[in-house]
């Protein structure tokens, strides 16, 4: 199980969706080719996956803080939880929550300090 993001069952149903339409296009003649499928995938998929990259590069750099305060607080694994999943505010002119906007300005800057720092283990 991929922790970040789940099991991949949503992923999987929602890249089916996509190719159906897309097939659905093509070979009703309204398309030319399957362009569209490799689009949509990156749509909808890639903002999730950049978080969640970069929310394991920060994981791995500061596991020990990041983990107490995960084991102590439903509030801050809620907030990672809503962070990490994907919303119509990953597509443009989508309406996201104030806290995935807070994540899109914080998160990459701490990962790459994070990337700079190395992975730590935690003990």
């Amino acid at each position: 199980m991929e922790p970040l993001l789940g099991e991949g069952i949503h992923g999987a149903v929602v890249s089916a969706i996509l190719l159906a339409e897309v097939a659905d296009r093509f070979l009703a003649g309204r398309s030319s080719d399957l362009h569209e499928y490799q689009q949509a995938l990156e749509r909808e998929f890639v903002p999730t996956l950049e978080r969640a990259a970069a929310a394991a590069t920060i994981l791995h750099a500061w596991p020990r803080p990041l983990l107490w305060m995960a084991g102590r607080s439903q509030r801050a694994w809620r907030l990672a939880a809503r962070l990490m999943q994907p919303s119509d505010g990953d597509r443009p002119g989508g309406a996201g929550s104030i806290a995935r906007a807070v994540a899109w300005l914080v998160l990459p800057p701490l990962a790459w300090v994070a990337r700079r720092r190395g992975p730590r283990v935690a003990t």
